[in-house]
């Protein structure tokens, strides 16, 4: 708990349990447990009357099931608004969440995220499923100067819809998205679509099955929401409000208290009770090392099922003979002069993606690329047919032709290739085509949408900075890459902390240079021998799966050699005042190449640090020492197996593409890595330790960053000097500089 009890989300959202539900309701509860209670909390003080308290109650009384016969929850009586503070020196961006009971709510991105001065960098809506569902709204990385007014102006918006009318065609559109999105799910992720309706039923469902019986109907709901009126989607309900605002002289006080705390608990406990302690501490550490009972079974890989995923290629070159491929060379087309990968699964809809390689890209114009990414879907249009679009009406046509769409920069290893994704009905594969071509190629750059897009990322670094984790990641990023050539580096948030206000100044003082700036970036990526396109899906019944791209497509005529893709490629302590605890982050080197022999051993011995309860997570996570560490030996490695097999399966659809054309592997490479990774035998993991985990923790072969709260930095730095490590202790401002 001490890792989130004073984060932003974790206490605004306690504050939202305490002020919604009242006194002796569960929902009121933090699950976790709070650090103040955990620390009085013992084995005697929950077991001493335990027998007791069962013998008292005599004959039980029939079972009751928590929530569903416990008492309703009364609704809000009135709106209550509180600000709630949170530790970080940094004050500049805070939270907003509005919750309600039983009441619907209205989309808000136009109002206050696409606007030349964000008020937030976006809005999220979710739905507590409980007993009286509750909706809330969390607006997130809004300028602490701006967190009151957000409510009143969201309250406007909604008083302003009520009297103008919602866009009921807009509407339709979205509801039909998001039964499609269903669709999708259902055929993606079954086992989380199907296992979330039974867990809520069990534990609110009638015990007779009809509410479950509703719940997997939820397709027909749709159909009833899309005859809604508008009227319907509007109730004046009370509310609660909670700002989430960072404090600085709260950061300095949650260090303060918990350094009195711990000299007063040594004052209080004394050497010889201490003494005491120790011993008991090592008594329970005997306990706790119990071994575990070697016999564990492990399925034989005969029983895995497959995806088969059967590729084709615009130009095969007599690579691929199979059923896909014929069909792809029965579609007669003009010659189409772009690489083209074609995956066939079994799927209702299709996925269409391009890879681009960024190696290109000139150095002054790299830091431009997380701006670029974030305007692909949100910019001006002009068709070749003349029609102009402006944001708000591409954005609404995207959304009402895809089920999803996305990008990507570092693409498993590579992280000089970007990736945009745009997912498909089947039945509007060309629509697909084309919405690629107009968003390569037809956008338009405004200095209005650059500064929107370049305000918001700059909107959520401080979110960003407040996570310990990832920030040992990004300062080591700052150790290990290019810092000119590579995105790792380039688009990192301390390098872009740096980047995003120079681009918003150059913006307002001279934008046609800063959108020539980008319109050249655009010209160098969509350069045609820097990308390869790859489509997933049904690709024996689509009409024309390759004469569509020939006809929807760019017509390029001057075409040049695919360029090759990149390859993939000290210490320091750093404050951190929004966290309480530390994160360590160790590298070493590691197999150099994709079909590294090293590479099942690895990853079996990888599965088996994260592995609940093993050796690691016994010496290290059970004595407190530190949260996630896992490890798990010997004969238990064979449960390794199992863990990496699974994640090699689940994966087998999408990893045709990257396989074959990144990795430069042949067909199947992941069915020929699993027989590898059965394979594996226990002396094959002692060298893999020997060879590359042992590296990581030591001085000379690793390179070591850890994110720590101010009040520990100096006990950590003299821990890891005793060790050889020199670490230099640095505020994250200073880390580039």
């Amino acid at each position: 708990m001490q890792g989130r009890q004073n984060n932003c989300d974790s206490r605004v959202t306690l504050r939202y349990q305490r002020l919604m539900y009242p006194e002796g309701c569960g929902y009121r509860s933090e699950t976790g447990g709070l650090m103040e209670c955990l620390r009085q909390l013992g084995v005697e003080k929950i077991l001493d009357p335990l027998d007791d308290r069962i013998a008292s109650k005599g004959k039980l009384p029939p079972h009751k099931r928590p929530f569903v016969d416990s008492a309703p929850i009364p609704l809000l009586e009135k709106s209550i608004q509180e600000t709630v503070k949170f530790p970080d020196e940094d004050e500049s961006m805070g939270q907003v969440v509005i919750a309600w009971l039983d009441t619907p709510v209205s989309v808000l991105q136009k109002e206050f995220v696409e606007i030349e001065e964000p008020l937030c960098t976006d809005i999220d809506f979710s739905i507590n499923e409980q007993t009286r569902t509750a909706i809330l709204a969390t607006f997130e990385n809004v300028p602490t100067e701006e967190l009151e007014d957000l409510v009143t102006g969201l309250f406007d918006v909604f008083k302003r819809i009520v009297n103008e009318g919602i866009d009921m065609e807009r509407m339709k559109n979205v509801i039909h998205r998001d039964r499609l999105k269903t669709l999708n799910e259902i055929e993606v992720n079954p086992h989380n679509v199907f296992s979330g309706l039974c867990i809520v039923d069990h534990v609110y469902g009638k015990e007779t099955g009809e509410d479950l019986e509703r719940g997997v109907k939820d397709l027909g709901y749709y159909e009833q929401i899309a005859n809604f009126s508008e009227k319907q989607y509007h109730i004046d309900n009370p509310h609660i409000a909670l700002l989430g605002c960072p404090s600085a002289e709260f950061s300095k006080k949650l260090i303060d208290d918990e350094l009195k705390r711990v000299e007063k608990q040594r004052e209080t406990l004394g050497p010889e009770k201490l003494k005491d302690l120790e011993k008991q501490l090592e008594k329970a550490k005997e306990s706790n090392n119990v071994p575990i009972p070697p016999q564990i079974i492990v399925p034989s890989i005969e029983s895995i099922t497959f995806i088969n995923v059967i590729t084709g290629r615009n130009k095969s070159e007599g690579k691929y003979k199979n059923i896909v491929q014929g069909y792809l060379d029965s579609d007669n087309s003009t010659d189409i002069p772009y690489f083209i990968q074609f995956d066939h699964i079994p799927s209702a809809f299709v996925n269409i993606s391009i890879y681009i390689t960024t190696e290109p890209i000139p150095v002054h114009l790299r830091p431009y690329l997380e701006i670029y990414l974030e305007t692909f879907y949100s910019l001006p249009l002009n068709r070749p047919n003349g029609e102009h679009l402006t944001f708000e009406q591409m954005v609404n046509e995207l959304n009402t032709d895809t089920i999803s769409y996305e990008d990507n920069w570092g693409i498993k290893g590579f992280e000089g290739m970007i990736c945009f994704s745009l997912k498909v009905e089947a039945s509007k594969y060309a629509t697909g085509i084309r919405w690629l071509r107009d968003l390569l190629w037809n956008t338009e750059f405004t200095a209005e949408r650059l500064k929107i897009c370049a305000s918001k990322l700059l909107n959520d670094i401080p979110q960003t900075k407040r996570e310990g984790y990832e920030m040992s990641l990004n300062v080591l990023q700052t150790i290990h890459y290019d810092r000119l050539r590579s995105n790792k580096y380039v688009l990192g948030v301390l390098n872009q902390e740096k980047v995003l206000p120079e681009t918003i100044k150059l913006l307002e003082e001279n934008p046609s240079k800063a959108i020539e700036m980008f319109t050249k970036l655009k010209e160098i990526l969509i350069s045609p021998e820097n990308f390869r396109i790859h489509v997933s899906g049904d690709i024996v019944k689509l009409p024309n799966p390759k004469s569509a791209w020939a006809e929807n497509f760019k017509n390029i005529t001057d075409t040049k050699p695919l360029s090759p893709i990149p390859s993939p490629q000290n210490g320091y302590i750093i404050k951190l005042p929004a966290i309480e605890n530390t994160f360590a982050t160790h590298a070493a080197k590691g197999p150099t190449t994709f079909d590294s022999p090293d590479l099942a051993p690895l990853l079996v011995l990888c599965e088996v640090l994260h592995t609940m309860e093993g050796l690691f997570w016994r010496a290290i996570r059970g004595q407190g020492l530190a949260y996630g560490v896992f490890l798990k030996v010997n004969v238990e490695s064979e449960g390794a197996k199992s863990g990496v097999i699974y994640g090699l399966v689940s994966k087998e659809a999408t990893e045709s593409f990257v396989s074959q054309v990144l990795n430069n592997l042949e067909s199947g490479f992941n069915k020929k890595l699993i027989s590898r990774v059965q394979a594996v035998k226990f002396e094959d993991l002692h060298a893999m330790l020997v060879k590359y985990i042992t590296k990581l923790f030591m001085p000379e072969t690793s390179n070591v960053v850890v994110i720590s709260a101010p009040g520990k930095v100096k006990d950590v730095q003299e821990g890891f000097n005793t060790h050889g490590f020199k670490l230099e202790v640095k505020s994250l401002d200073k880390v580039i500089k």
